[in-house]
C-alpha cells in the first residue's frame, strides 16, 4: 500500500506499509535491548505479562502493535511508553534502572 503526500519543497512524498514495519522493528529492538539490560529472559517477561514466550518474542521481533500492549511491556521493563517512543525518535538512552524499582515489583 502506498500513500502520497506533499513535501515541503512541493514534491510528492511516498510512504509505504514498510515504514510502519520499520517502526515496529525498531520498537522490538528497544524492547529486547531493555530486557537484556535488565538481565531478564524472554520467559520471565512473558510470565510477568501473562503471555507465552512466543508472544513476547513476537513483540521483540515486530514491536507491540497496540498501545495497551506497549504500556504493559513498558511497565515490565521499568520505563514508560513515552520513554520507548523518545528512543525511537531520537535514540537517547533510556532512564537508568533503580534497584528499588526492581525490588518493588516493577519487573
Amino acid at each position: 500500500m502506498q500513500m502520497t503526500g506533499k513535501r515541503k519543497d512541493g514534491g510528492n512524498a511516498v510512504r509505504t506499509s514498510r515504514d510502519s514495519s520499520d517502526i515496529g522493528k525498531k520498537i522490538g529492538r528497544i524492547i529486547a535491548s531493555r530486557r537484556v539490560l535488565l538481565g531478564l529472559s524472554v520467559a520471565q517477561c512473558a510470565k510477568e505479562v501473562g503471555v507465552s514466550r512466543q508472544a513476547w518474542g513476537q513483540w521483540e521481533a515486530d514491536g507491540a502493535k497496540h498501545i495497551a500492549t506497549l504500556d504493559v511491556v513498558a511497565k515490565v521493563l521499568g520505563v514508560t511508553v513515552s520513554d520507548i517512543v523518545s528512543v525511537m525518535e531520537e535514540d537517547p538512552p533510556l532512564p537508568p534502572i533503580s534497584a528499588d524499582a526492581i525490588v518493588e515489583g516493577a519487573v
